[in-house]
């Protein structure tokens, strides 16, 4: 890490330039983790404060609304991982159209799969989330 690096980095994590805004979560969280890393940040918590602060607002409300299973606030790999699978989820729903029919579900431990069928193409879509 270059000297110079680390202010600017720490600069920005202290405003709402790094935000995610429109970007895709894998974007913001490559950028987040190139801020981590040039700043020198290593306390965990202060990693996940700040990369859930960064979120775009509604994968921001689905993870507060998270109270069974929810990581630990000191491990950002799986914060970082549920912002991911969260964030896939909401752009399935978004980009498909889905029937009014039952939707079929399997609980296997933590992850829990719900298939839907889009109704022009009568494709099958299985959307994971964590429980």
């Amino acid at each position: 890490m270059p000297l110079d690096s680390e202010s600017p980095a720490i600069n920005i994590l202290e405003t709402t330039a790094y935000f995610q805004g429109k970007r895709m979560v894998d974007d913001y969280l490559d950028q987040f983790r190139d801020l981590i890393y040039n700043s020198g940040y290593t306390d965990p918590k202060t990693v996940v404060v700040k990369f859930r602060r960064g979120l775009d607002r509604r994968i921001l409300t689905a993870l507060a609304g998270m109270t069974y299973r929810r990581p630990s606030d000191t491990d950002r790999e799986a914060w970082f991982r549920l912002a991911v699978q969260v964030y896939q989820n909401q752009q399935m729903r978004r980009s498909t159209s889905l029937t009014d029919n039952p939707m079929s579900r399997l609980d296997i431990g933590k992850l829990h799969c719900t298939v839907r069928t889009v109704y022009r193409t009568g494709t099958v879509y299985p959307s994971y989330t964590v429980r």
